[in-house]
């Protein structure tokens, strides 16, 4: 019986050295092995949403580009040929968006002979005084420019942590499923031990029943514990953009270590990035106020033309079909002048909209202070989480240890006539317990620090604190 006692220790202790190898072979393994910075690597290179926003970004910074040449003067190249008929009466109109002649002989009764005409003509208008508007507007493009490069921050940042919580969620149900195997390896060893004495007489045939139903319910736990680490890997590859969940998790890393200085993170949520982005977002209403008062301004315009006009109808009133002779220019004309366009009526309508533009530059600041406080209690809350995580750390490996003490104790007397299938079933419930309960505290210690990071809005400090193999 002594005998049989020491070869199930040895079975036992041999399993468990057995289940801690594929953690060593797979942290060996770096070709196969997906670190959590490659995960994070990938992810920013596939995930749609951030590639989206990154396009958004490029497209403003050109928006900013066109509005900085808008100081440009405008030269436009007109070339028209006609064939019309030319009556005219002496008087003036407003026009209507109708064709009219704008010249043409005076006679005493219509005359619907059509002729071939010309105009050609280089219009030149540059606007190198408005008032501020010029600036506004691009002040304007600018901070839109902010604006979109904080929401692609924010979104990057986002992606980082989601990345980092589904990569944590694999790992620790990639851990649970080795830790229901290594319970139901110990539920076989149980089964060995209660057959081999169920057959020689020394326990009745009950516990056979009894150890039996105990490996199957430890089987059952295995495939659930497969299921839930496959859902998890289906959510980690998802965000990574990729369609194929079989790769390797760095495991070592994060069930070995615990984070070097978690308490050391700092305490600030000024750096958030979507802070940033309410920020931008009441610069923007801002920087609109500014633009629609400085659109009522007045705009002083440099004017230049150059023209040349051709006509079928020549000069003593007579009338010439010839195409070449009508389209041909002979007569020529430049001009320069100055304009100043001020519409004093819009006034109204300027400050209706500059009203509007003001509460919207308000509801944009009281959205930034709200979110500044939600993230101040987030911060206090995150603190406590840490704080508490660690504590909890601290205490898991006692429970561990006595568990396993409990276990092997339950064991032996079981062997030896001194205890029932029940209370060792107790104790491999609790030793399995305890193993799960170590393998979660470890994630909560680092789901922890990782929730104060995304409050306090730098990723870096997460990765300075996961170890360097």
């Amino acid at each position: 019986m002594h005998g049989s006692l020491t070869l199930s220790i040895l079975t036992l202790v041999l399993l468990n050295i057995l289940s801690l190898t594929p953690l060593c072979s797979k942290a060996q393994n770096g070709d196969k092995t997906l670190s959590l910075q490659k995960a994070l690597e990938t992810a920013s290179a596939n995930y749609g949403l951030v590639k989206a926003k990154d396009l958004y970004t490029s497209a403003q910074k050109e928006e900013v580009k066109q509005v900085k040449r808008e100081m440009i003067p405008s030269l436009k190249l007109h070339e028209q040929l006609d064939y019309t008929t030319a009556n005219s009466v002496v008087g003036s109109y407003f026009p209507y968006g109708i064709v009219v002649p704008v010249s043409g002989g005076i006679g005493s009764a219509n005359n619907y002979t059509p002729v071939y005409g010309s105009i050609g003509m280089a219009y030149m208008e540059w606007v190198p005084f408005s008032f501020g508007q010029y600036k506004a507007r691009v002040d304007e493009a600018k901070i839109a420019l902010n604006l979109f490069s904080a929401d692609a921050e924010q979104e990057r940042f986002y992606n980082q942590i989601y990345v980092t919580q589904a990569y944590l969620d694999a790992l620790v149900a990639t851990r649970l499923k080795i830790l229901q195997q290594k319970n139901l390896e110990r539920n076989i060893i149980v089964q060995t031990v209660v057959r081999s004495t169920a057959r020689s007489g020394l326990k009745p045939g009950v516990d056979t029943s009894f150890v039996n139903a105990e490996v199957a319910r430890a089987h059952l736990n295995v495939l659930e514990a497969e299921k839930n680490e496959a859902e998890q890997r289906k959510n980690l590859a998802e965000l990574m953009g990729i369609v194929s969940s079989n790769f390797q998790l760095d495991t070592a890393v994060f069930f070995l270590q615990l984070p070097s200085s978690p308490l050391t993170t700092p305490a600030d949520v000024s750096t958030n990035p979507i802070l940033k982005v309410y920020q931008a977002r009441e610069n923007l209403s801002a920087a609109r106020e500014k633009e629609i008062f400085r659109n009522y301004f007045p705009k002083i315009s440099i004017l230049g033309v150059v023209s040349g006009r051709g006509s079928g109808i020549l000069y003593n009133g007579k009338y010439d079909d010839s195409f070449s002779d009508g389209v041909g220019m002979s007569r020529f004309n430049y001009g320069a002048g100055l304009a100043c366009t001020f519409n004093i009526l819009d006034y109204p309508s300027m400050r209706a909209s500059l009203q509007a533009e003001r509460y919207r530059t308000a509801a944009a600041k009281t959205e930034l202070e709200e979110k500044t406080l939600d993230l101040g209690n987030d911060l206090s809350l995150a603190n406590e989480k840490l704080r508490i995580s660690l504590e909890q750390m601290k205490q898991v490996p006692i429970q561990y240890q006595s568990a396993t003490d409990f276990y092997n104790q339950k064991m032996s007397m079981y062997q030896n006539g001194l205890t029932t299938i029940i209370d060792l079933s107790q104790a491999l419930y609790d030793l399995s317990r305890a193993e799960a309960d170590n393998a979660i505290a470890r994630d909560a210690v680092w789901k922890a620090l990782l929730y104060k990071v995304s409050v306090t809005g730098d990723f870096s400090v997460f990765l300075k604190n996961v170890p360097q193999k």
